[in-house]
């Protein structure tokens, strides 16, 4: 998809999701030719639909599988997840702390 080329899959699950919600290629039945060469012919006739799907693959591509993009959303979940411990740890120590008071 980063290449900007126009997608034909011939598979079933995840990967069939990705390229329909990226709006990056034609998803066929697997092993079936007739679909094969239909969606060869039907890129290779149709110019523009080889274009928006390659802009389309290419940006989804950069939107979610991009290395610096995925680096801040993993660094936001971190920081997060740490902010969520840090509050716990100072609630249980204000209750640890009033125990020792009783």
């Amino acid at each position: 998809m980063a290449m900007e080329v126009p997608i034909i899959l011939g598979v079933e699950g995840e990967a069939k999701g990705i390229i329909e919600d990226a709006d990056a290629g034609i998803c066929i039945e697997p092993e079936n030719t007739v679909e094969l060469k239909a969606a060869v012919m039907n890129l290779f006739e149709h110019k523009d639909l080889c274009a928006h799907f390659g802009a389309s693959g290419r940006r989804f591509a950069t939107e979610y599988f991009d290395r610096t993009v995925l680096a801040r959303r993993y660094e936001s979940i971190l920081a997060s997840t740490l902010e969520s411990w840090s509050v716990a740890e100072r609630g249980m120590k204000g209750k640890k702390a009033e125990s020792d008071h009783e």
